[in-house]
């Protein structure tokens, strides 16, 4: 085309309303209008036209599902495996990621390099037809990304649309392949309380006492399950086989967890199932129990022979454990804030009166067992606070006249502290 020939051209189009440009190329390519796409072509645009980050047409006609115009382009000779300066992205795997099933048809026909970031992608996006075309291609269904992952472990962090769990482990996905934390498929699935997706993990065989860290802690999928409230999903595992035992941590096991995370209608099932009040937890339970108020499950671990004098990572004993956490309550409700807040609402310091009254009802229960299970009033926490020092605080001169008046705490609401 001479240069006259392709000036005339240009005119011609922008009597269209159609301006030459690069950027004008790219939102035809987008419409699919391949009619125009093919006017820019002849105009001298060329194929390999290329935007920020290398983007190329076929990149666009690609993430757009534009079939039409991905076949123009091919046939122009577009580079079917270009990829992106960022990630090397292709056009095979923006179309996989947005579910453009047939564009991805295309391109595999075309010559596209098979790659497991598109079957990544896909997972993702959650569209079942695109994972299985490129399956039939023989995509890697265990490969692995930067942060370790695979297209399973992308699908709990993407839609998670019907039937492409199914189809990821049908073709042979690992169900116990792990990210660079060490969390597998079982713990993404719990995490996100997924009943469904559990029991699709667990019928593929996937590893039900296999730890990883999360909420900060070593733990297996059973104390992760507890620690998010998933009573179906316990159930499930503990079904399973999953070891209701286990300490991947010391002093770490799934009872401990119901206390940590506040879950004391879970610890039931968790005997029933053989949970061992007596474990070398380091006190976590009970300690656990009698800080949050919970009388039956501080008579529960008592009754089972936990020992009221064992402490636990700086806590002190149960019974020192309680006081310090009481008078940090009442240190709480004693701070301006709160006190300026229950005066300007009287709804509020009903509610915080009420709550006070029965928790320090709860709390004189705790004490009184600590104290007849053989809790010493003289053990001391990590900040050398002893039950006797607290008590003292709480206007006692010690534990023997605070369990002569009955364990009985003040239910009295706190003045302003000055």
């Amino acid at each position: 085309m001479t240069a006259p020939e392709k000036e005339k051209c240009q005119r011609d189009l922008e009597k269209q309303g159609v301006k030459y440009s690069v950027e004008s190329l790219f939102a035809e390519v987008a419409r699919d209008r391949v009619e125009m796409v093919q006017a820019f072509l002849a105009c001298g645009m060329s194929v390999e036209t290329t935007g920020p980050d290398n983007w190329t047409l076929l990149h666009e006609a690609a993430k757009n599902g534009s079939d039409r115009t991905v076949r123009l382009l091919l046939d122009a000779h577009a580079n079917v495996n270009a990829r992106t300066t960022l990630y090397e992205v292709t056009p095979l795997s923006r179309a996989a990621g947005k579910g453009h099933t047939s564009t991805v048809g295309v391109l595999l026909a075309a010559g596209a390099e098979v790659e497991g970031y598109a079957l990544i992608l896909a997972a993702q996006g959650g569209n079942v037809d695109t994972i299985r075309a490129l399956l039939a291609a023989h995509t890697d269904v265990n490969h692995r990304d930067g942060e370790k992952k695979t297209p399973l472990l992308w699908y709990f962090n993407g839609q998670q649309k019907p039937g492409v769990l199914d189809a990821l482990i049908a073709a042979g996905a690992d169900v116990n392949a792990v990210d660079d934390r060490g969390m597998s498929a079982l713990f993404w699935a719990i995490q996100q309380g997924g009943d469904a997706s559990v029991a699709a993990l667990i019928a593929a065989h996937a590893d039900v006492n296999r730890a990883a860290l999360s909420n900060g802690h070593k733990e297996t999928p059973l104390m992760h399950a507890v620690a998010s409230g998933y009573l179906n999903i316990i159930k499930m595992l503990l079904a399973a086989g999953a070891d209701v035992n286990a300490m991947p941590e010391d002093g770490q096991t799934a009872l401990t967890r119901t206390v940590d995370w506040g879950k004391p209608d879970l610890v039931d099932v968790l005997l029933q199932a053989g949970a061992d009040l007596k474990a070398p937890q380091g006190g976590r339970f009970l300690i656990g129990a009698a800080k949050n108020g919970w009388p039956a499950l501080v008579r529960k671990a008592l009754d089972a022979g936990a020992d009221a004098n064992t402490g636990a990572q700086g806590e002190g004993p149960p019974l020192v454990a309680l006081l310090a956490a009481w008078t940090s309550t009442i240190d709480w409700l004693a701070s301006a804030e709160v006190q300026d807040r229950m005066q300007a609402d009287p709804v509020y310091a009903k509610e915080r009166k009420d709550e006070f009254v029965q928790a320090a009802k709860a709390r004189s229960e705790i004490a009184c067992l600590l104290l007849r299970a053989g809790a010493k009033a003289n053990l001391k926490n990590a900040d050398g606070a002893s039950a006797n020092s607290l008590l003292k605080k709480l206007g006692f001169a010690d534990a023997a006249e605070f369990r002569g008046k009955g364990c009985a705490l003040s239910a009295k609401m706190p003045k302003r502290a000055r």
